[in-house]
């Protein structure tokens, strides 16, 4: 559903220690069986970074590298609600063999019915 995903409003964004915040829309009704996961993408996300996410104050997490740099991790229907959800994405820790910067590319909140 497209209106979960906010590409191109605040993102792309250079991402740090600072937390970046984001607000993303869920207008749905998710049901016990709907399975949610949220998609991270960072480039030059690096090995050893390691990246903090929270929606509504919780953290997010689980996730999984499924590209280099793509994250994924599942997020539970009770920590999302209607409407605008505040979601803060921030590198906890840097790959000190890197100085490339990271930019944050997509932010995507997925369902699966």
């Amino acid at each position: 559903a497209y209106q979960y995903n906010w590409l191109h409003t605040v993102i792309p964004a250079p991402l740090s220690s600072k937390p970046l915040a984001v607000e993303l829309r869920a207008h749905g009704r998710f049901k016990k069986s709907d399975a949610l996961s949220m998609d991270v993408e960072i480039s030059q996300l690096q090995p050893a970074d390691v990246v903090a996410v929270k929606v509504n104050g919780n953290t997010v997490a689980g996730w999984k590298r499924i590209r280099p740099n793509r994250l994924v991790a599942p997020v539970k229907a009770s920590q999302l609600k209607f409407g605008n959800n505040k979601v803060t994405v921030q590198l906890a820790k840097t790959d000190p063999r890197s100085k490339a910067k990271r930019v944050i590319t997509a932010l995507e909140l997925k369902v699966k019915r």
